[in-house]
């Protein structure tokens, strides 16, 4: 179940899954008085165009946004596959999340958050789906390995690579917000972003 504040508050969410962004996204809706998805002037869909979601996507949602619901309460927009918008249409996403009409609610589905500006991400209400449950998971990290045999025999085992590599990069950017937190030294914080980026690559 999500647990979303009052739209007095919040009004942009970032869903983080992988299994099925589009239930959490009606999971929020249906919070905030959306009780379905649905065809309808107020409600506004973007989508990827071959690869990734441009300017001038953005540029045309800004004109959407701002007009006045016709037949419901709020202006619902919803971005699939956010993690895939451009810098500069993340940019221009970034200036209507730091003032957004008041009639207007911003959902961004992704597979993952790290493609996106740390300045969105300050803006809207994250729910991550993928991040796994402490004590529901035996999911070792790769700094638990004892060795790179270890490690390698562990990897040609893995069935989903990709899965494997987003949940490594989950559990490494929680142990660098703790190191950061509780330094050790500051060759830890290097090895441990050193890891992240080779994982993102």
């Amino acid at each position: 179940n999500v647990t979303i504040m009052t739209t007095s508050n919040f009004q942009s969410y970032l869903i983080i899954s992988r299994l099925d962004t589009r239930k959490k996204s009606e999971e929020v809706l249906k919070s905030i008085g959306l009780p379905k998805i649905k065809t309808s002037p107020d409600i506004f869909i973007i989508s990827p165009q071959k690869t990734s979601i441009s300017l001038d996507q953005i540029r045309n949602l800004k004109k959407h946004i701002f007009q006045k619901p016709v037949a419901l309460h709020y202006k619902y927009i919803i971005i699939e596959e956010a993690h895939k918008l451009t810098l500069e249409a993340q940019s221009a996403l970034l200036k209507i999340l730091e003032e957004p009409p008041k009639t207007a609610i911003i959902i961004l589905e992704a597979e993952n958050k790290y493609a996106l500006l740390p300045t969105i991400l300050s803006r809207v209400v994250l729910i991550d789906d993928q991040k796994p449950q402490k004590g529901q998971t035996d999911l070792k990290s790769i700094l638990d390995f004892d060795s790179e045999v270890d490690l390698l025999l562990e990897v040609s085992n893995i069935k989903n690579p990709k899965d494997w590599l987003d949940d490594q990069i989950i559990l490494l950017t929680e142990k660098l917000e703790e190191e950061i937190k509780h330094p050790k030294g500051a060759k830890d914080v290097t090895k441990i972003t050193k890891i992240i980026k080779l994982c993102a690559n």
